[in-house]
């Protein structure tokens, strides 16, 4: 894998030391978003190598991407009550090219860009998922992709 020595992700994935690594499959990572967004489910989508364009990533990596979000979203609706699953890309503060992937509960009043805000900004008005519910919903996901591949 190509990684750039200056880019936050690349590291993360050369150090594979990051507990919250959900699924790792031939080209994409999928890891749990950090526990001060408050948004149960919140992933990242990173390309394992560093791309920074739509137009950089192969056929291969496109294909591993489009099995990858529907399984996704298949899972998180298993194991929560999902009404939508938000994919949201900026790769702004980091130009590794990243998918935000964050659910929206059935009857949640944060919704839209409010969510989309409160998660990737870690902006949250109400800190409504302990970090004990945070850790499970790791390891719950991490259990129902052990068996996946893609």
């Amino acid at each position: 894998m190509n990684h750039s020595n200056s880019c936050p992700i690349c590291e993360k994935h050369k150090l594979k030391l990051n507990t919250s690594l959900i699924f790792e499959g031939k080209c994409w990572s999928l890891y749990a978003g950090p526990y001060e967004s408050h948004v149960p489910g919140y992933l990242y989508l990173e390309p394992l190598r560093h791309v920074e364009y739509w137009g950089e990533l192969t056929t291969e990596e496109l294909l591993e991407m489009a099995k990858a979000i529907p399984l996704v979203e298949k899972i998180l609706m298993k194991q929560f009550p999902i009404e939508r699953l938000y994919i949201v890309t900026i790769s702004e503060a980091v130009r590794h090219l990243h998918l935000h992937l964050i659910p929206r509960m059935k009857e949640q009043e944060v919704k839209g860009i409010s969510l989309i805000t409160q998660a990737t900004q870690q902006k949250a008005n109400v800190g409504w998922v302990s970090q004990d519910q945070y850790e499970q919903c790791i390891l719950l996901l991490k259990t129902e992709f052990e068996n996946i591949s893609l």
